[in-house]
Parts: structure tokens; C-alpha cells; sequence
């Protein structure tokens, strides 16, 4: 196979170990290429000292007692690059036309120096031409003002300086608006988005001092060799020390595999490294997620086998977590279940009750139900379409209770049956204890108060009742539904987002919220041929039980793609 990989001028294969002999090397080039020889050592010794700046390679924190040489060779590099005497010129410019630099990597144009002048692209001769900074700011300015404020992104860079940032953000606010992202938004913006329903906050918990007192180390997706080289020097000592370093990457980074610190005498003398990872795992891209799945997996089975294996303690009390249970409504099969027996509170999902107990009523579905003062929220005060004085059909509140989760609706609906609510609330409970709902208790019919509780388990039998019932399954999956409210057409629109998908077969869905309860889902799916109870209890973020449902339905469809797989289908 023909080897396409372009040459780059100054890039070539190395066989040697990260750091080492390698990286003073690379140091040189890069000082005795761009810097002054006078100015280049003082510069360097400054970098990451208390009098000096933070260098601009990365930003590995610094260790409480400091040695001479605080940068690495990235941190050279970008040294070298932000105080490089080279400069690209009007005259480099127009000797070289903009189709020519864009043949260019990054580096033999990091490689020309700084620029002098604001440029603009002259099309006639595809290069870019110096001009005046009066000129460059008046053009800027015409832009800016044939722009409406919220129009514009003022993106600048994570490496700005505090006053530089400062006078930027100034200038956009003036300007009217605060648009103003820079790199780290494009890095981290998935982070602070995630981790804080993984691990409760929006950034890594490890401190240097944690580095010290570490039995293993997990590596996962982690370049520190490119990305933050003097991480090498602490992953260094820990594998010296014994510590083990397991690293999970698609990539075979050399640092990871093995690394030379420049600043261990004896390293340096014999041209000898050390091996950081004790194994190194190379999974496919996305492989790290089903590896710490496998991880989770080997642990819980070892906790079944040997209590002790978690810590149970701690997860209860530093760790949130959604109740879920999975099962096979066929052979009632438990395919996936966490907390199953834990009673919480279940919001919205008390709606589901309600309806089973008005339609097992027989009452009649076009009488006119009236929303009175009695339906409105004194508890949560939430809001409500269903204004008082509003007359729907029984079956239309019925609809709107399902579907939308009209709270008001589903009030009234108890209110309007034999004996009044005191009576519609003994039939919830009656018909729970029929169905085997043993840890499940009502008090109210809308699911607003906290002491509406039941478990997984439970509600998975309702589920499965639910789905008997052809009208709960036409009401709780219609996508949305119109109806006629003081001469209004209003529309209302269904709770559960993957009843639009078209990609899902649901047959009875409901969802729920309150603060005690978390963000709930419950609903009976068609998956592979397979009719599921899923329930989500607790679960943290609004779109999060979503996902989690996503996720259920992809591992039961990959376990079925396996096991025919693996029986020849």
C-alpha cells in the first residue's frame, strides 16, 4: 500500500521515547530558529515561575516546589513561537499567494513569524495585502454597523491575556451584546454539559497532590504527551513508584507507552526510559464507553459474589442516580433493573393510575366536565390552559391528562366520579393492590404531591395493565391533540418527545416531574419484537430520561444483533 502521508518539512518518524534526549533536541531547533540566542535562556527560565508568566502551552498546574526548569518541550515551542523574532512581511506576502499557504501545514507557517500589518484578500492576485490600521478599523466599524448586535460573535482566544479579554468584552458590551465566546467554548462546551450530570460538576475533581497518594490510574482518550506534556513528569514517577497506569486510547501515543524525563540525570546519561502504561488498551473510537460498562459490570457481579466490592455507603451519600427497570412484558424477563424496589415519589406518573380507574369505570366519555377552583394547584402552584369555568368531555380531560398531563384535567376527573374525590383515591389505591402493587400508595390523582409514591417494580406492572386498556394506549401516544377552549382552537402537544420519532413503536408512555421526584419516564415500547416495560425514576435533567431511554432500547437491540450473531441468523 502506497504511504499518502504528506512530508512536512521539519516532521519525520522518530523511534525514541517521548522526552529525553529527543525533546532538548527539538528545543534547540526551535530556540535557534526563532529567538534571539541573548534572550532565549532568560525567557525560558521564566516560564511558570512566581515572577515570571504561565506558559502557553497548557495548563497543568504548577507544584508547590518549583525547579529551575518549569516548561516542556510544547511549552518551548510555544515560547519560541509568541516571542520569535521572525516576521511575515509585505514583501513574503506578496511573493506567495493565498493557494500556496493554504498547501502549507501548520507548522511551516507557524514557522514564518508573527504578522506585522492587518491584512485583507485581494482576489486579483490571490494574496493578502497590508493596509493601514485607520483603514482596517474603518472597515471593521462599516460591518459592524450594517449588523444588528446579536448578530455578531466577538470569538477570540483562550490564550488572551486578562487585560486583552477585559478590554474585548468591554468593547462587544458597548457594541451591544455579549456574544463573546472564545476557544475554551468549543473544547469544553460538551463538559460543562455532561459531567455535571455524571459526576456532579462541571470539571475534573483530581487535584496534583491526589497524584501523590494514587493506587491506580486510568487514562481514558488522554494525549498527555501532545496535549500537556508536563503531566509526563508526575505520570513518570507514579510508574517508578509502581503505580498502576492503565490507559484506554485509539491512538499509541509514545509518551504513554514510554518516556525519558530530561531532567532525571540518570535517564539522561544512559539513554535509557520508562514504561508508562502497565497496560495499554487500544479500543476503537467509542470502545472506552463499553469498556467502563464492562468495568461496571465486572464490579457489580463481584459485589453480588462477595459483598464488600462497593462501597455502598459512599455511593448512597455522594451520588445521585435514576431507579430503572427493564422488562420483557412476554416472559417477564428483568432485562435491565437498579433500585427496583425503592419507593419515591412518582409525580405525573400517577396520571397513568387515574386513567386506568376512570376507564375501568365505564362512565360515560362525552360528559361535560366542568374545571372548577377545586382543580387548581394550591400545592405546587403550578399553571394550567384549562382555565376555571373551562368545559371539556370526560374523554377529552382524559386525553389532556395522558398526553399533556393537564393537572386540572386530572383533578376534575376524579372529582366527577361516583362518591367524589375521596372515593376515586380508595379505587386508585384499591386497583394497585389488585394488580400486586404492593409498595405503591395515592393520595391525590394528579401526582403534584410527594406522598404519590410506588417503585419500579410496581410500575412496570401498571404498565403492563395499562397496555390492556386500547383508549390509555390511543390517549398516551397521540403526538398532540385540539381542542376547542372558549371559542379557541388550542392545541396540546404530547410530554414525551420519542412519541414523534417515528423510529419508536410505544405503546403506553407517560411522563413526570416534581422536585422530590426528579424527571420521570415510564412507558411500554415495542423493541426487536419485544413488547418493554421501561421505567426512569429520578432521573437528573430534563432531557436525560430521554437518553436513557435511547440508550436501554440501543443496548437491547445490540444484544439481540449479537445473539443472533452468534447463534449464525
Amino acid at each position: 500500500m502506497t504511504n499518502k502521508r504528506r512530508a512536512v518539512p521539519g516532521v519525520h518518524p522518530y523511534d525514541g521515547p517521548a522526552g529525553g534526549w529527543g525533546a532538548l533536541k527539538a528545543t534547540a531547533i526551535a530556540v535557534r530558529t526563532q529567538m534571539d540566542a541573548f534572550e532565549a535562556p532568560a525567557t525560558l527560565l521564566r516560564t511558570n515561575q512566581p515572577d515570571g508568566f504561565d506558559c502557553p502551552g497548557c495548563a497543568w498546574p504548577d507544584k508547590e516546589h518549583k525547579s529551575t526548569f518549569q516548561f516542556c518541550e510544547n511549552g518551548a515551542k510555544a515560547v519560541t513561537w509568541e516571542a520569535t523574532t521572525k516576521r511575515v512581511t509585505p514583501a513574503f506576502l506578496a511573493a506567495n499567494t493565498v493557494t500556496s499557504l493554504l498547501a502549507k501545514s501548520d507548522f511551516e507557517l507557524e514557522g514564518y513569524g508573527r504578522l506585522t500589518h492587518p491584512l485583507v484578500y485581494d482576489r486579483a492576485s490571490d494574496t493578502l495585502r497590508p493596509v493601514a490600521w485607520e483603514q482596517a478599523f474603518a472597515r471593521i466599524g462599516e460591518i459592524l454597523r450594517g449588523l444588528q448586535p446579536d448578530e455578531v460573535e466577538f470569538y477570540t482566544s483562550g490564550r488572551a491575556s486578562n487585560e486583552a479579554a477585559w478590554l474585548f468584552q468591554l468593547y462587544a458590551r458597548e457594541y451591544g451584546t455579549n456574544n463573546f465566546p472564545d476557544c475554551s467554548n468549543m473544547c469544553h462546551e460538551s463538559t460543562s454539559v455532561g459531567l455535571p450530570q455524571s459526576i456532579g460538576i462541571g470539571k475534573g475533581t483530581v487535584s496534583l497532590d491526589d497524584f501523590d497518594q494514587t493506587e491506580l490510574v486510568i487514562s481514558i482518550g488522554h494525549n498527555p504527551g501532545t496535549n500537556h506534556p508536563r503531566m509526563m513528569g508526575t505520570l513518570h514517577e507514579l510508574s517508578r513508584r509502581g503505580v498502576p497506569i492503565i490507559v484506554f486510547n485509539p491512538l499509541r501515543e509514545r509518551a504513554l507507552e514510554r518516556f525519558a524525563d530530561p531532567q532525571n540525570v540518570m535517564e539522561m546519561a544512559t539513554r535509557r526510559s520508562t514504561p508508562i502504561a502497565s497496560t495499554y488498551y487500544q479500543v476503537r473510537a467509542g470502545g472506552d464507553a463499553a469498556a467502563l460498562k464492562g468495568i461496571m459490570k465486572a464490579l457489580v457481579d463481584a459485589d453480588r459474589a462477595a459483598p464488600g466490592a462497593l462501597d455502598h455507603d459512599f455511593i448512597a451519600q455522594h451520588t445521585q442516580g435514576f431507579d430503572a427497570y427493564v422488562q420483557d412484558l412476554e416472559t417477564s424477563t428483568v432485562i435491565f433493573a437498579k433500585n427496583e424496589n425503592v419507593v419515591r415519589p412518582i409525580a405525573s406518573i400517577s396520571k397513568l393510575m387515574t386513567a386506568v380507574v376512570v376507564v375501568d369505570a365505564n362512565l360515560p366519555m362525552d360528559e361535560m366536565l366542568e374545571i372548577t377552583d377545586d382543580d387548581v394547584d394550591g400545592l405546587k402552584h403550578t399553571t394550567s390552559r384549562l382555565r376555571v369555568g373551562t368545559k371539556l368531555s370526560r374523554g377529552d380531560m382524559l386525553h389532556l391528562a395522558l398526553m399533556s398531563s393537564e393537572n386540572r384535567a386530572a383533578n376534575a376527573l376524579g372529582r366527577h366520579y361516583p362518591g367524589g374525590l375521596p372515593a376515586f383515591v380508595a379505587a386508585m389505591n384499591a386497583k394497585a393492590q389488585s394488580l400486586g402493587m404492593t409498595s405503591t400508595r395515592f393520595i391525590e390523582p394528579t401526582g403534584l404531591s410527594s406522598d404519590n409514591v410506588s417503585s419500579p417494580h410496581d410500575l412496570a406492572r401498571l404498565l403492563r395493565a395499562a397496555s390492556q386498556r386500547p383508549l390509555i394506549h390511543r390517549y398516551s401516544t397521540d403526538t398532540e391533540y385540539e381542542v376547542e377552549i372558549n371559542n379557541r382552537t388550542q392545541t396540546f402537544r404530547n410530554t414525551n418527545l420519542l412519541v414523534r420519532k417515528p423510529d419508536w413503536d410505544i405503546k403506553v408512555s407517560k411522563t413526570g416531574y416534581i422536585n422530590e421526584a426528579g424527571e420521570c419516564l415510564v412507558m411500554l415500547a415495542r423493541i426487536n419484537g419485544r413488547d418493554l416495560a421501561i421505567v426512569l425514576l429520578d432521573s437528573q435533567g430534563k432531557l436525560s430520561r430521554i437518553g436513557d431511554a435511547v440508550r436501554i432500547r440501543r443496548i437491547v437491540q445490540s444484544e439481540v444483533a449479537l445473539a443472533s450473531i452468534q447463534s449464525g441468523g
